[in-house]
């Protein structure tokens, strides 16, 4: 063989070990780069994402209003208050459920049997309408809440609330136990401020949704910018657990009261956005709210009542 080809094939020799481990070094640290800056875009898609669909049900709602003349009903629950521990011969279909067909799910809400206001009937879950009730709907289910389903062991089918005297209110939920993996579930609700439940200091800061409710656009005196309409909720029956979720069809509406803790617990609003939570307000605008709110703050439970007359800076609650 001459020395020329000899010189050739040591020539086209491979990688040496240094070099090969240098090379995956590289692209090590290139993918260390690379993954905060995907897992950011990734999150600001589902926030995004979780944004329009507050806004479809903001939009919903209004198209609600201009039919009939009123903002849907919070729930067809008991119509005295929101104080009661049983449906009481009502429904207790919530807002959402309500407003399928305003969502393009008329499918689902034409398996459904939804009485007028203040009608009794059985409750959703003795009815056919536990049928429409196991439907999924996309645009009830924020993106960034993938556990909603498998984490998820047990189901909150009805919020209720009742004063415990002067400057306190306690909630209560009708529990499905064991798990219920077919039952539609939802990262999203109606907002209340603090009633109606026959307490004056909480009945002040009463939302455009409760019970039975039949607010119209016009009546929200404190201005529809200001008032809060649906937002983010997480569920669970302690802090940081997961071991309950939101079934759409009964969620009924949820109180600002317990404010937006940065843990998320039952009872308070919450999600899986770094530090935010997404809200609708009631002129259909979509804005976030700050986690980290007290409960009882008065800032909040006024951008939750409708009538209260307490006028609130804005970027107390959120970031607008």
């Amino acid at each position: 063989m001459s020395e020329v080809m000899r010189r050739i094939r040591k020539a086209r020799g491979g990688f040496t070990l240094i070099e090969l481990l240098v090379v995956i070094a590289i692209i090590a640290i290139l993918i260390g780069l690379l993954l905060p800056a995907i897992q950011k875009v990734r999150a600001a898609a589902a926030r995004a994402s979780c944004s329009n669909n507050m806004k479809q049900l903001g939009t919903a709602a209004h198209n609600y209003h201009s039919a009939n003349g009123v903002l849907p009903p919070g729930q067809l629950g008991p119509p005295t208050d929101m104080g009661t521990t049983t449906l009481g011969g009502y429904p207790g279909i919530s807002v959402l459920g309500i407003l399928l067909p305003y969502l393009e799910q008329n499918n689902v809400y034409t398996i459904m049997t939804v009485p007028g206001i203040n009608e009794p009937a059985g409750a959703w879950w003795t009815t056919a309408n536990w049928m429409a009730a196991n439907t999924r709907i996309k645009g009830f289910e924020c993106p960034a809440d993938g556990g909603l389903y498998t984490q998820a062991v047990g189901v909150l089918a009805d919020l209720e609330y009742t004063s415990c005297g002067a400057g306190c209110l306690t909630s209560s939920a009708q529990v499905f136990g064991g798990a219920m993996p077919t039952l539609g579930r939802t990262s999203y609700v109606g907002v209340t401020g603090g009633g109606p439940i026959g307490d004056p200091g909480w009945d002040r800061y009463t939302g455009v949704f409760y019970s039975q409710s039949q607010v119209t656009l016009e009546s929200i005196r404190d201005g529809t910018s200001t008032t809060l309409m649906f937002a983010e909720t997480l569920g669970g029956s302690s802090p940081g657990a997961r071991d309950y979720a939101y079934a759409w069809m009964g969620i009924g509406v949820l109180s600002c009261a317990n404010g937006v803790p940065t843990t998320t617990t039952l009872f308070t609003f919450g999600s899986f956005h770094e530090n935010i939570i997404n809200a609708a307000f009631a002129d259909g605008s979509v804005r976030r709210i700050k986690k980290g709110i007290n409960a009882s703050d008065l800032n909040f439970l006024a951008a939750g009542g409708a009538n209260d007359g307490v006028v609130y800076a804005p970027g107390t609650v959120g970031d607008q």
